[in-house]
C-alpha cells in the first residue's frame, strides 16, 4: 500500500448553534458558519444527509462555498442503512446527488452507519454487497456499530470488497465494536463519538450520548495508531462526532497540534 497519505481531520456536521461562542464567533450568522468551519479544518462529514436525501444542488452549493477548500464524506441516507428495503431508486437518487463532488474532486467517503441491530449474518453480508453494487465507483466505508463483526474474516471480506471500515473510539460497552485502527482499503478512517456510556443507551436526548471532551490522556493513544495508519494508507480522515457544546471543534484542533507535534501526517 502507499505510504504518505493525505492526513485529514474535521468534525461531523457544523452547523450546531451551540458552537456560536464556542467555536463560531459571536454574533456568526447560521450563513456563515460553513466559511468558517472551512477556514479552519480541510474535511467536513456531512450528516444531514442520513435524515433526508441530498439534491445535486444542495452538494453543489457546498461544494461553491467551499471553493473545493474542503474533502466531504458524505452520511448514507438512513432509507439504505435502517430500511434497507433495498430500493433501487433511493440508491439512484443518492448516487445521483453527489455527482458535483465527485465532478469537484471532493468526495473523500460514504459513510454508511449501520445500527447495533445490525448483525453479522449472510444476509446481512449480501445487504452490504448490494449496496456496494449500488454505488458503483463511490468510495464506501462501513461504520458497524455491533461488535460482532469486529472478527478477521469479516476484515478479510471487506479488503476482498475494495469497501473500507470506519474505526471508532466510542464507550467500552458490551455489544458495541470494539476500538480498532483497521484499513482494510488504501482509505483509513476514523470517528470520535466520546465515552460517555452512562447516556449511550439512556440519554432523554439522543444527541446527549456525544456530550464528551476527551483530555489529552485519552487522545495521546491515538497518535501512534493514526502514524501507523497514514504509513498504509493514501488517504486518512479522522472526525469528531462528540459535537455538544462544541467538544468536537476543540477536540478536532487538539489532536491536530499532537498529531504535528509528533510529525504525523502532511
Amino acid at each position: 500500500m502507499a505510504t504518505g497519505a493525505r492526513l485529514l481531520i474535521g468534525c461531523s456536521g457544523y452547523s450546531y448553534p451551540e458552537w456560536i461562542g464556542p467555536f463560531y464567533p459571536e454574533g456568526t450568522p447560521r450563513t456563515k458558519l460553513l466559511d468558517h468551519y472551512a477556514s479552519r479544518f480541510d474535511l467536513l462529514e456531512v450528516n444531514y444527509t442520513y435524515y433526508r436525501m441530498p439534491t445535486a444542488a444542495s452538494m453543489e452549493r457546498m461544494v461553491r462555498r467551499t471553493e473545493g477548500g474542503l474533502v466531504f464524506s458524505v452520511k448514507a441516507n438512513g432509507g439504505l442503512t435502517h430500511e434497507r428495503d433495498r430500493s433501487e431508486s433511493a440508491a439512484r437518487s443518492f448516487v445521483e446527488a453527489l455527482a458535483p463532488m465527485v465532478e469537484a474532486g471532493v468526495l473523500g467517503a460514504v459513510l454508511a452507519q449501520f445500527p447495533q441491530s445490525f448483525h453479522p449474518t449472510k444476509d446481512s453480508a449480501r445487504y452490504v454487497n448490494w449496496l456496494h453494487r449500488q454505488l458503483g465507483d463511490l468510495p464506501l466505508v462501513l461504520e458497524l456499530r455491533n461488535g460482532g463483526w469486529a472478527r478477521r474474516e469479516v476484515f478479510d471480506w471487506l479488503r476482498r470488497r475494495g469497501i473500507g471500515l470506519c474505526n471508532v473510539d466510542q464507550p467500552r460497552l458490551p455489544g458495541l465494536f470494539p476500538i480498532t485502527s483497521m484499513a482494510p482499503t488504501e482509505l483509513g478512517y476514523l470517528r470520535f463519538h466520546g465515552r460517555n456510556a452512562a447516556r449511550w443507551y439512556q440519554a432523554e436526548d439522543p444527541g446527549d450520548r456525544y456530550a464528551y471532551r476527551y483530555d489529552e490522556a485519552e487522545l495521546l493513544p491515538w497518535v501512534d495508531r493514526i502514524r501507523e495508519l497514514v504509513k498504509r494508507c493514501r488517504t486518512v480522515m479522522v472526525l469528531f462526532n462528540n459535537h455538544r457544546d462544541g467538544f468536537a471543534p476543540a477536540n478536532a484542533t487538539q489532536l491536530g497540534g499532537l498529531l504535528r507535534q509528533a510529525d504525523v501526517g502532511n
